[in-house]
């Protein structure tokens, strides 16, 4: 409960840069500025610079949540990896957000740690922030995250698995057909037992 002669509260953000800021440090167009953060590709790379210098100097972050809104969609993909610290994720991982940041977009991270509630948790979760789009791991989900999945309105992609019979978008291989090549080359460089 505040007292009659508490100093009064700062707004959270209060004294922050602006946008507004930010155009006329650069001497660009506030619709400049958004464009360097949301559709960077559409920007000249001189007002690149100019926009990223005032950007620094300012220390300016720019409000995800109040862009989301706006545009009714985030900038932000999320990936639910069965183990974030395992080495055979982690190119995947930095090749999705080497990708994903080019292009104005941020990659958020979740665990499942090979566990379906985890993964459910986490699909949940990501499905209410509205990301851009959602990469999931593999082909086995429960049926609720099966659920959610078929009826998310961003695209789904699932990676590391290939089943031409599934809807969502993928990015894989057909785990049987790897096994005979890599028998089929082995077989071929005279190799036995």
């Amino acid at each position: 409960m505040s007292q009659a002669n508490d100093p009064p509260r700062k707004r959270r953000g209060a004294g922050r840069a602006t946008l507004a800021d930010v155009a006329r440090a650069a001497e660009v167009s506030a619709i400049s500025v958004s464009r360097y953060f949301n559709q960077p590709e559409q920007v000249s790379p001189p007002l690149r610079e100019r926009i990223e210098a005032a950007v620094q100097a300012l220390g300016y972050v720019p409000n995800l949540v109040a862009g989301g809104l706006a545009s009714a969609r985030g900038r932000i993909v999320g990936m639910v990896i069965p183990n974030i610290s395992g080495p055979i994720f982690a190119q995947t991982i930095q090749a999705f957000s080497d990708t994903l940041s080019r292009h104005g977009y941020q990659l958020l991270l979740a665990s499942s740690y090979f566990s379906e509630e985890q993964e459910e948790s986490a699909v949940r979760a990501f499905l209410g922030w509205s990301p851009a789009a959602l990469v999931v791991t593999s082909h086995f989900h429960s049926p609720a995250t099966e659920k959610m999945l078929a009826e998310a309105d961003v695209p789904v992609v699932e990676i590391w698995d290939y089943r031409p019979e599934r809807a969502p978008l993928q990015v894989g291989f057909l785990h049987h057909q790897v096994g005979v090549q890599a028998c089929r080359y082995l077989l071929d460089k005279g190799y036995r037992r």
